[in-house]
């Protein structure tokens, strides 16, 4: 299956000065990748898997934060792809869709795979998971934000949805506004043999952009770690949510 190519140029207008910066990052985001980021030795030779770059932000804000340049960036949105080259002259941005370009990328390869508000923006997710997975190498960390809900799991487009507008107006362009059940997602990201997960998540409000169907969602990031070797272990879940989303784990 194919993702969406959004054409919106509201991507690239809002990415191009917003998020390029470490602090411009969330506080949640900002919170794992550090301690991830400790957890791995010879930082200055990281290297780094960006899926659903934008105009290449990350790559800025953690060479910015940890002298890290080893940087590839994915971006379906041609129009943030090529405003992310200028910006990000020193690293390598790919412009097309994840799931037709993933064979160009090395498996195994990466210390950090990240996909920020970018699985959770497709329907292909358990296929976006998998061909993200792939591409971590053994010891290195799968990084990606999830919205999190203790009711059902909602991956349709009819039924919850976003607009890709940054002005906080219910115009233009739409894109899938995926909410996962905590144990859907957990089951998933088990799928993959992953050694242990971390993660850190706050409660708010849906996005003012967004349509669906919950008033408040658990907005989380996941560090998910690939083992050394083949685990067949279930893996260590160590998770910072509030109390009524830790009460519902039934892994």
């Amino acid at each position: 299956m194919e993702n969406i190519n959004y054409k919106s140029e509201n991507i690239k207008k809002y990415f191009s000065t917003e998020r390029i910066s470490w602090e411009e990052f969330y506080p949640s985001e900002r919170k794992v990748i550090q301690d991830t980021i400790t957890k791995l030795d010879n930082i200055d030779k990281i290297r780094v898997l960006d899926i659903g770059c934008a105009c290449g932000g990350l790559g800025n804000a953690l060479n910015e934060k940890f002298k890290i340049s080893n940087y590839t960036g994915v971006e379906i949105n041609k129009q943030a792809a090529e405003y992310g080259k200028i910006l990000n002259n020193n690293q390598k941005i790919m412009q097309g869709d994840f799931l037709k370009i993933t064979n160009e990328i090395k498996d195994d390869h990466f210390d950090l795979v990240f996909s920020l508000s970018c699985i959770d923006w497709q329907n292909n997710f358990q296929l976006m998971l998998e061909e993200s997975w792939k591409k971590v190498k053994n010891g290195g960390y799968f990084i990606a934000s999830f919205r999190i809900t203790d009711q059902e799991s909602l991956n349709n487009i009819n039924l919850s949805y976003q607009y890709i507008n940054y002005d906080e107006k219910r115009s233009g362009e739409i894109a899938p506004y995926v909410i996962f059940n905590i144990n859907d997602l957990l089951k998933s990201i088990i799928k993959l043999d992953a050694e242990n997960i971390y993660g850190y998540g706050y409660v708010g409000a849906p996005s003012i952009t967004a349509i669906c169907p919950y008033d408040k969602l658990c907005f989380s990031v996941l560090a998910v770690r690939k083992p050394d070797l083949d685990n067949k272990k279930h893996p260590r879940i160590d998770l910072d949510l509030p109390s009524q989303f830790l009460k519902c784990i039934k892994i």
